[in-house]
């Protein structure tokens, strides 16, 4: 072999050998690289398989009592089941059932959140695959791999956190709810629970919200726009003209997919694109207010909270059934009552700006039914409600309530105890019943005046302070406030075991409600009913929590009591202190009406409590610093009442009072109480034979006939000082001869101090002097001749000073005696 060709031949053999050396290094390096490389990766792999079993292992189950939603909306109801408030914690959730979700809308999230929702098991391998291929191609993002069953669990465990380990158990607790739960309760369940921006949760309150309609009622469209808000609410949930925008572009795509996915057809899809939609709760970038309870719902809610606690309830537990677990509140609220009150406490007119009042006039008022015991409607206020649960004076004010105390305090429980009746006859003339003081006490709301012999149905409706006080001394302090408490009205004697209350004057004082509850007994044939502002209370699955029954208590032992005084209060609406302008009457008096007026001292508080056969109703009027009204305002609670029980009555039926088979019609005499003489028709004011009824065994026995009705001679020519003619005279010619009628007290008045005025009667008294014209009186007689006074007119109470006038406070008819002079006169 030629030497040259040898060596190249030799050269080109090492060269292959050093080649196939290398490439035998190359292979045995690549070899021991991926044998390595596979060793870590089998290491890595089962480090992460560890990891992620230990993350499965360790992962806390979705418990079934999870699966109960919570932070839901409670809602309050009016007595036709109309809702009226919505009651909401830090989530507003308003739960909707699988029946009253449209299929657009589920239709809707599905082709934008999860458009393989029916056929993965819980997780989407495919959308996981898609999301980290995207992420991994260059400028990609990592679109959203989760599917509706994981979100749900997101929104259930409330674990936001961006780990592996959370989306590893989110996604393996995805897989086990699917195996529990049918893919209509996933789905239900997270459009209940989805945030639906602001402090909206679920479906149902971003419809209301949003379109002010209930989900079930939503178009097509209009389910496309709600499916875009989840993905980001704080951009897609249409509160500001951005939000709109970015929705409405959201809405579009939403029903291109569903058009696309087949859930919709060409012609909805096209339809859907032209619907022009309308956001009420975007207001110039502002979500519109939540509208305030009323005062009406303040008081449903105190009144719930306090009967859960009642049940068993910490208070803060009762808090959160009421705001946070969607209760159904069933109130007696009747939603026409209401909106008329609502019309007048919301009205300038009713309530007149005095300038030298730095504050404004305040009112209250409750209505009740009396059969019942539910409250129809409240109001705790002037004008608009401006908060949730502020100062309700309905309910929670303590007022005097002067006046209209007398029937609960004074007259109904003596008349039921059968110590006087409506024709009993009290001297009303100056008295002087606090030993305490020496001047005249009580007085009445014209000071000075007094009107003399005077039937409790008189006094009750003139509102006569003296013949209450002197009623009240007859009845005794523990009768009394026995009376009251079982009108729901609880006093003690240490307090108010004193003459004061017999005109309304108490050491705290008492509130609307309370004073129309003491009432319903006038109307009810004597039996009471506590108030109540709800009949009952359910859990969001339907279940009873609370029921609420009006509690009744018999105040009157005798059937014809409220009869009888409903009679008298019926006359302080057509002659009496509620009779200015009709104002005491419903429908001019087609409808009966009773009641009773009242004013404190110096005019700071005015009341009516009135009824109908239909409704009770108590109105206060006046200041919370207690200023003292004006003359323009005396009649505004006597108004406000009239204005609103007209409202209340509209559409009523004319009707009267029940009429009482357990009582008795006698014709008496005005100023005895007695069995009428010829006299009583001659009475010198007029006829004075009236008709009263009596509870059986109280009526005018027979023979029992009036005695304060006499007749005198007198001298036609002379007359005293009171303008009455003197007596006849032997000196007196025949011809000045008249025979007239007077009265004459049993129990003569005399003047305790010469200041003392007469009571207005006084000139009807029979004279005691002799004419002076024609001569001397007889020689055994002597003369009495009294200086005259001027006569006034009576009005209604003003006196209700919390005065302690008497330490025996069971008063006896002989006490009285020893306090007083004039024995009053039965």
């Amino acid at each position: 072999m030629d030497p040259k060709t040898k060596a190249v031949t030799g050269s080109s053999t090492r060269t292959k050998k050093r080649h196939g050396q290398l490439f035998i290094f190359i292979t045995t390096v690549l070899k021991i690289l991926f044998i390595s490389l596979l060793l870590v990766s089998f290491a890595a792999a089962g480090i992460l398989g560890g990891l992620i079993f230990g993350y499965i292992k360790t992962t806390t189950p979705i418990k079934p009592e999870q699966l109960d939603l919570k932070n839901i909306t409670s809602f309050v109801y009016d007595s036709k089941g109309n809702e009226i408030m919505q009651l909401k914690g830090e989530q507003n959730r308003i739960l909707v059932e699988h029946d009253s979700i449209p299929d657009n809308l589920r239709n809707a999230l599905i082709s934008i959140e999860d458009k393989r929702f029916y056929d993965h098991k819980g997780i989407d391998l495919i959308r996981i695959s898609s999301a980290v291929f995207n992420f991994l191609k260059p400028g990609g993002n990592m679109h959203g791999g989760s599917t509706i069953t994981q979100q749900l669990v997101k929104n259930i465990t409330g674990d936001t956190r961006r780990t592996l380990k959370r989306k590893v158990q989110e996604q393996y607790m995805a897989i086990q709810l699917e195996k529990h739960l049918s893919k209509e309760k996933i789905l239900d369940l997270y459009m209940n629970l989805i945030y639906m921006g602001g402090n909206y949760y679920g479906v149902e309150t971003a419809s209301q919200v949003y379109f002010g309609k209930s989900v079930k009622d939503l178009t097509l469209a209009q389910c496309a726009s709600l499916a875009g808000i989840t993905n980001l609410p704080g951009i897609y949930a249409p509160v500001s003209e951005k939000n709109i925008k970015k929705n409405i572009e959201r809405q579009k795509n939403i029903l291109f997919e569903m058009k696309r996915s087949g859930s919709i057809t060409e012609q909805q899809y096209q339809q859907a694109l032209k619907e022009d939609l309308k956001f009420v709760a975007s207001d110039k970038n502002k979500i519109k207010t939540v509208k305030t309870q009323s005062f009406f719902v303040d008081q449903v809610i105190i009144d719930v909270k306090k009967d859960l606690i009642a049940s068993g309830m910490s208070p803060q537990l009762a808090d959160k059934t009421i705001y946070s677990n969607g209760i159904k509140i069933y109130s007696t609220m009747d939603p026409d009552i209401q909106k008329g009150m609502d019309e007048v406490f919301t009205n300038d007119k009713y309530f007149p700006i005095i300038k030298r009042n730095l504050q404004h006039p305040q009112a209250a008022m409750v209505i009740m039914d009396p059969s019942t015991g539910q409250v129809k409607a409240l109001y705790g206020g002037y004008g608009q409600k401006t908060g949730d649960l502020i100062l309700n004076r309905a309910t929670q004010i303590q007022r005097q309530p002067g006046s209209t105390f007398k029937p609960i305090a004074d007259y109904a429980p003596a008349i039921d105890m059968k110590l006087i009746t409506a024709a009993s006859v009290f001297d009303d003339a100056p008295s002087y019943l606090n030993p305490a003081s020496k001047s005249p006490y009580p007085t009445n709301y014209t000071k000075g005046y007094y009107s003399g012999l005077t039937t409790i149905h008189t006094a009750l409706y003139q509102s006569i302070n003296v013949v209450a006080a002197k009623t009240w001394l007859k009845l005794g302090s523990s009768l009394s406030l026995k009376y009251l408490a079982r009108n729901g009205i609880n006093l003690n004697k240490e307090n108010d075991g004193n003459l004061s209350i017999a005109m309304g004057g108490l050491h705290e004082g008492v509130n609307t409600l309370k004073m129309a509850a003491a009432y319903v007994p006038f109307v009810n044939d004597g039996v009471y009913r506590d108030p109540i502002t709800y009949t009952k209370v359910l859990d969001k699955d339907g279940n009873v929590l609370l029921e609420k029954k009006s509690k009744s208590t018999m105040v009157y032992d005798n059937e014809g009591t409220a009869f009888i005084m409903t009679r008298m209060m019926q006359d302080v609406c057509r002659i009496g202190t509620a009779s200015t302008k009709g104002l005491g009457l419903i429908q001019k008096g087609k409808i009966a009406t009773a009641g009773k007026t009242g004013t404190t001292s110096d005019n700071r508080d005015k009341w009516f409590v009135g009824y109908t056969p239909y409704y009770v109703g108590a109105t206060w009027y006046g200041y919370d610093k207690n200023s003292k009204l004006s003359p323009e305002e005396y009649n505004q609670a006597l108004i406000i009442w009239h204005e609103v029980m007209e409202k209340a009555h509209a559409n009523l039926k004319p009707k009267e009072f029940k009429q009482s088979t357990a009582v008795i019609k006698r014709t008496v005499c005005r100023y005895s109480g007695k069995t009428p003489s010829d006299l009583c028709a001659r009475d010198p004011r007029g006829n004075a034979v009236i008709e009263e009824y009596f509870l059986p065994g109280t009526e005018p026995k027979s023979g029992d006939t009036c005695d304060v009705h006499v007749t005198k001679q007198v001298c036609k020519d002379s007359k005293d000082g009171f303008g009455r003619n003197n007596l006849f005279g032997p000196g007196c010619p025949q011809s000045s001869l008249i025979e007239s009628v007077f009265v004459q007290r049993k129990v003569p008045y005399n003047k305790a101090r010469a200041a003392d005025p007469y009571p207005s009667d006084w000139k009807y008294e029979a004279p005691v002097s002799y004419c002076t014209i024609h001569g001397g009186p007889p020689s055994n007689s002597t003369t009495n001749e009294p200086v005259n006074t001027t006569d006034t007119n009576s009005g209604e109470n003003n006196t209700t000073d919390n005065t302690n006038t008497t330490n025996n406070t069971d008063t006896t008819t002989d006490t009285i005696n020893a306090i007083e002079q004039n024995q009053p006169q039965q």
